[in-house]
């Protein structure tokens, strides 16, 4: 038996000795006290002691009383301990924060978007039908009045609403204006479950009635927004509508300004968008079958025909319209901070593990004089709770501040009008629970590494090379920084090349200098063909006039927008309802004769229509290259022919020429045009014909080309409107590239900057890993450094050795990590149209890591090489 061992035995018999007398003493005291003699009080407390719950109670009040004052010293100590050494404590506790901020402030966004972005009750059940096809969401299951019924009662669904949308003309702010109105069935509000902020909303008996509900950013914008608005009156379209409500500010449907009840009417081809609530348990499978049963025979009772075999039915949970793009690299986002928080454990664990190993002389000295393994362990793992306390607050306060910078930008990039962002309770308890959870997985590893192992004091440790286990476990987690930070590099590269995609790529028309705005034509003018081209004629001759302005056009085209899917056909194809074959589809892109010029979409071949072609509604199409080389190959287009049916089908609200025509002559090629948001996408194939085919009754789209600053003539462009119709309201007035930048590219300027920033952060902590380490050995080798700088090693050597010394761990870090990266960066194209990474991505990146650990290891290295050997000396 070692001398150490039969101390321990001898100090533990010690201890149980005096537990043993001092529970015996005590029984004695009890029985005297009840007045036996002495005597007979100690025969009877030997009698007692044996009782086994007795003792067990005592024993444990007696370890716990024990075990809260070992905690509380070891605090002191440690809070005694980290105030010495300042420099450690602060940058444990910066990288811990660091770590938890950034995953905090991304939890915000990705709970605020993702997990609760709606008010509305249940609304992780309320979904869409949408009718899918070969490109993806075709269109959204919609049903009639009696159809409705039908479908509420369906087993799968466990309510469902209808929703409209208008834009009638009010004068609530003093001059015409459209708002965007929400049209609900009587059973809405109950169906989302949210109560209003004030009054009431709409009922089941309100369908016949002039009620209207406000949505609450509305209400404050145009009356004061408290009980008194209620019973006052809203103008819609010569209309009077009395305020019975008001909704909270969350409540933002579709961004509606306002909710008037929807009537519908009696005849089966008026339909009406649909939403559902899914019964509990019922899977998506079971809905969209159920559903597509439903949508069949709906169709066959209305049209007397069957949908085709092929047709399919998927439900769609609200705000995923877009395919759930957005959630996806949101999750990538978290994925990426996640990394993050590990790279920032395994920093503070490097430096807990070097701060143990260079205090291990003292944990032997105290081990050998009798402290347990375990309580130096507690003491190691409560200097790590210590710290991670420490930075989880500060993360706490960084997330406040990251919050409260970021709040406007990501709301308005990210997020649904419904949701919000903010540090909330579940964000609180997330921040704090991670806090106790990285201390616990950063302070175990360093207490389980030093607290085993001891064989008795070393006075000389200080100045070994350290032991082959702590050398070990430094190499592999530096590796394992290195090659997590590779990953967020090139994760971050991919993410930013693909914006600078967006910048870079050819959008086939210049959106610069171009102001666009909508007019929303009143309910009742223009109601002929005549009058409604006269109209475009004269505001666009107007507008032209306009200092500054360039050219002007008047139509219902927006190149960012897409145009309307229709059928087209050649001359010799036949298409009939018998027939299996459906007849194909392109974008009709109605415009006037100043569209493309206006927009500098270019003409290949031929030439486009004129403004008497224009005003006669002459029966000339232009096509796109895309389209002109699926359609006709080799053969050359122009002159040929192209069969249209939508140009002579009855539609609601479309007015014609005197002899419409299906039949159009190709006079012309554009180049193509591609949508900003999808930069790697095939150009959507195009067809442009002069809008007086196709003249619309609702709104019309202007586009003005200007010299200088597009909204220094807006003010001048309202004052034209109105001089033409005083009555006609002017709405959505931007710039066309304050659009693309906003709508089409803010997201993915965020994601870039967000990726961008983490990977910076993962970077810097990772070369303060390496510099910790290689501080740390330096520190430990400064006996041997000395030693060999007296036998004669030059400082060069001692420099390049000290230089090099982690030069295999980065490399073994860097193979891992591009490994990592190759499989990371396939899943990337997978499901977020990230192009293909190109030969320089990977290899600068690790330059740039390569970099980092010369840079970081420069230092320590310096320091090593002005040891001197007397020095060295005097310090053993």
């Amino acid at each position: 038996m070692s001398w150490r061992r039969f101390f321990r035995r001898s100090q533990r018999d010690a201890e149980l000795r005096r537990e043993i007398d001092f529970h015996l003493a005590e029984e004695m005291e009890e029985n005297v006290a009840r007045g036996m003699m002495p005597e007979e009080a100690r025969r009877q407390a030997y009698l007692n002691f044996g009782n086994p719950l007795r003792v067990r109670e005592d024993l444990w009040q007696q370890n716990t009383l024990t075990a809260l004052d070992n905690r509380w010293r070891d605090l002191k100590y440690e809070l005694r301990a980290l105030r010495r050494a300042r420099g450690f404590a602060l940058t444990a506790i910066l990288t811990v924060a660091l770590g938890i901020g950034a995953t905090t402030l991304v939890f915000s966004v990705v709970y605020g978007v993702v997990l609760n972005p709606y008010p509305y009750r249940d609304a992780n059940r309320i979904v869409q039908m949408a009718f899918l096809g070969k490109q993806g969401i075709r269109g959204f299951m919609a049903v009639n009045a009696h159809d409705f019924e039908t479908v509420r009662h369906a087993s799968t669904v466990e309510d469902a609403m209808l929703s409209d949308f208008g834009d009638p003309i009010t004068n609530v702010s003093g001059y015409p204006e459209d708002l965007e109105i929400a049209r609900f069935s009587g059973n809405a509000f109950d169906f989302l479950g949210v109560a209003p902020l004030f009054g009431r909303t709409l009922r089941e008996e309100d369908q016949d009635q002039p009620v209207a509900v406000l949505g609450y950013a509305f209400c404050r914008a145009h009356y004061p927004c408290d009980q008194g608005v209620l019973g006052r009156k809203l103008d819609l379209n010569h209309r009077q509508f009395t305020i019975v409500g008001v909704m909270p500010p969350r409540f933002a449907w579709e961004d509606a300004a306002a909710f008037i009840p929807l009537v519908p009417g009696n005849d089966l081809d008026e339909s009406y968008p649909l939403y559902l609530r899914a019964r509990k348990g019922v899977s998506a499978e079971a809905l969209s079958a159920q559903m597509l049963a439903l949508v069949r025979q709906f169709v066959l009772a209305s049209e007397g025909v069957e949908l085709p075999p092929e047709t399919q039915l998927k439900p769609i949970e609200l705000g995923q319209r877009s395919g759930g793009s957005l959630q996806k690299r949101l999750e990538l986002l978290f994925a990426a901070v996640c990394t993050l928080l590990l790279i920032a454990c395994a920093n503070v664990s490097i430096l807990l593990l070097g701060r143990a190993t260079v205090r291990r002389h003292e944990f032997e000295i105290r081990n050998a004089l009798g402290a347990l393994r375990s309580r130096l362990a507690c003491q190691l793992l409560t200097e790590a709770l210590l710290i991670a306390l420490a930075g989880g607050v500060l993360g706490i306060v960084m997330t406040y501040a990251g919050v409260a910078a970021l709040r406007a930008p990501l709301v308005k990039s990210f997020f649904p009008p419904e949701a919000v962002l903010t540090v909330n309770g579940w964000v609180l308890a997330f921040s704090t629970g991670l806090s106790f959870f990285t201390g616990i997985l950063f302070g175990l590893f360093p207490s389980l590494q030093v607290s085993k192992g001891f064989q008795g004091p070393r006075f000389s440790v200080k100045f070994t090379s350290g032991s082959p286990r702590g050398r070990r476990s430094h190499r592999v987690l530096i590796a394992a920084q290195i090659a997590s930070t590779l990953v967020l590099l090139v994760i971050a590269g991919a993410v930013i090349r693909a914006f600078v995609d967006l910048y870079k790529l050819d959008l086939g028309y210049d959106p610069h200098n171009v102001l666009t705005f909508r007019l929303p034509i009143p309910a009742g003018e223009y109601a002929s063909w005549a009058a409604r081209i006269q109209y475009r004629k004269a505001l666009q001759g107007r507008l032209q006039q306009i200092p500054g302005v360039r050219e002007a056009s008047l139509d219902q085209a927006m190149p960012t927008g897409g145009g309307f899917p229709m059928e087209y056909a050649l001359p010799s194809e036949h298409f009939g309802p018998d027939m299996d074959v459906k007849m194909p589809r392109a974008d009709l892109e109605f415009v006037d004769a100043h569209f493309l010029s206006s927009m500098r979409i270019r003409i290949l071949a031929g030439r486009t229509f004129t403004q008497s072609e224009y005003e006669r509604g002459c029966p000339v199409a232009l096509i796109n290259r895309t389209f002109a080389r699926r359609l006709f190959g080799a053969l050359h287009p122009v002159g040929q022919m192209l069969r249209i049916p939508p140009l002579v089908a009855g539609y609601p609200g479309v007015e014609r020429p005197e002899k419409p025509q299906e039949m159009v002559r190709i006079i012309g090629i554009t180049g193509d045009v591609r949508a900003a948001w999808l930069p790697a996408a095939t150009p959507r194939e195009s067809i442009y014909l002069p809008e007086s085919l196709f003249a619309t009754g609702s709104s019309l789209r202007v586009n003005l080309r200007t010299e200088n600053d597009p909204m220094a003539i807006l003010e001048m462009a309202r004052r034209v409107v109105k001089q033409v119709n005083p009555d006609q309201p002017l709405s959505q007035a931007r710039t066309l590239s304050e659009i693309l930048s906003e709508d089409l590219r803010d997201r993915d300027r965020w994601l870039a900057i967000l990726f961008g920033t983490f990977s910076s952060i993962a970077l810097f902590l990772a070369a303060i890993g390496l510099y910790s380490v290689a501080s740390f050995a330096v520190a430990q080798r400064t006996r041997e450094i000395g030693v060999r700088v007296a036998l004669g090693a030059s400082r060069v050597d001692i420099f390049r050795g000290v230089l090099l010394s982690e030069s295999g761990v980065v490399l073994s870090g860097l193979a891992i990590g591009s490994f990592l990266s190759l499989i990371v960066e396939k899943l990337l194209r997978g499901f977020m149209s990230v192009p293909a990474q190109n030969g320089w991505l990977l290899p600068a990146c690790c330059l740039v890591m390569v970099m980092v650990s010369a840079l970081a290891s420069y230092l320590p290295a310096r320091r090593a090489a002005r040891i001197e050997p007397m020095e060295a000396l005097r310090a053993e």
